[in-house]
């Protein structure tokens, strides 16, 4: 009996899938604090057979805004001044043969050409932090993540979800606020 052969093929099937990245980009026109963000190298092939077969995708963009803490009191941790969860539910009309955007808050896009519906979907233009007053001798930072869920599984069949990986959940990204305003 050989067990050589069984080797490679534990060691192929136990690594992840590492091919898709998050791209932030952080701006601050006008004393504001502007994110634009993209999830790249998907599966979009996943998206659109969910889709057609009737599900759900869901994406949602985490974001958490610090203040760096400095001195004697870094050893508490930095402050976290706001977080928001940014969520897009994905669906196909079939009556009207249209690709639907349903964002948590707003009112729903509709996409007939499947390539504009995914760029569409897995990008977040300009969101604003509405919130952030930066004070011109502290540090600033964003700390980002997307997820994505290429079919929404509900109810009793969500018990999968503990043995397959059903997601793609980035890894947390930290971004530098840069001090000033750019224009």
């Amino acid at each position: 009996m050989k067990a050589l052969p069984w080797i490679p093929l534990f060691v192929v099937t136990a690594l992840p899938c590492l091919a898709e990245k998050a791209a932030f980009e952080l701006r601050r026109p006008a004393g504001q604090l502007v994110v634009t963000a993209r999830l790249e190298n998907v599966k979009e092939e996943e998206i659109l057979s969910a889709l057609e077969q009737g599900l759900e995708s869901e994406i949602v963009y985490h974001f958490r805004l610090f203040e760096r803490t400095t001195g004697i009191f870094s050893f508490l941790g930095d402050r976290l001044l706001s977080q928001e969860a940014i969520g897009f539910t994905a669906s196909l009309d079939r009556f009207n043969n249209t690709y639907v955007i349903d964002p948590t808050q707003g009112e729903p896009r509709l996409f007939k050409e499947k390539n504009d519906f995914l760029c569409r979907f897995l990008e977040l233009e300009a969101h604003a932090f509405s919130e952030f007053q930066p004070e011109p001798d502290k540090q600033y930072y964003l700390r980002a993540r997307i997820q994505l869920t290429p079919a929404v599984i509900s109810g009793p069949l969500s018990i999968i979800l503990l043995f397959f990986r059903t997601g793609i959940t980035t890894e947390w990204i930290e971004l530098a606020v840069e001090p000033g305003v750019s224009r």
